[in-house]
């Protein structure tokens, strides 16, 4: 008898990692399934937890070696990088930074233009002077 896999390894890290987040939809419908039987969807199992996860939790658990992550490590980095909740602005906030973005794009038009008008006249009364 060998050793199990990497591949073998990852697979089984991911379904502890799942039932841990899921376990009470797949413990009640672990009766009725069969290993060739998809898990459930952890969106529907788990709404609150990102979608990101899915695709990442899905390779895992590929029915196919080959088609799993090489390594623990790996699985484990995409699952935090896809568990990382992404920020929300809220859409007052964003209104208020492209209007003050906005305001400060005028200030400094405003500045330039100006400069520019007091630059020029002195130059221009400059050259009236000789």
């Amino acid at each position: 008898m060998h050793a199990p896999s990497v591949r073998a390894r990852v697979r089984a890290l991911e379904c502890v990692c799942r039932d841990a987040a899921v376990s009470p939809l797949i413990r009640r419908g672990s009766a009725e399934r069969t290993p060739a039987c998809p898990p459930p969807k952890l969106s529907k199992a788990a709404p609150d937890l990102p979608a990101a996860l899915e695709p990442v939790l899905a390779k895992a658990l590929s029915k196919s070696p080959l088609d799993r992550y090489s390594t623990c490590g790996e699985f484990i980095a995409l699952a935090r990088a896809a568990a990382v909740p992404e920020p929300h602005v809220s859409r007052v906030r964003l209104a208020i930074s492209f209007g003050l973005l906005a305001l400060a794009a005028l200030a400094g038009a405003a500045i330039s233009i100006t400069v520019d008008r007091l630059a020029f006249a002195s130059a221009k009364s400059a050259r009236h002077r000789c």
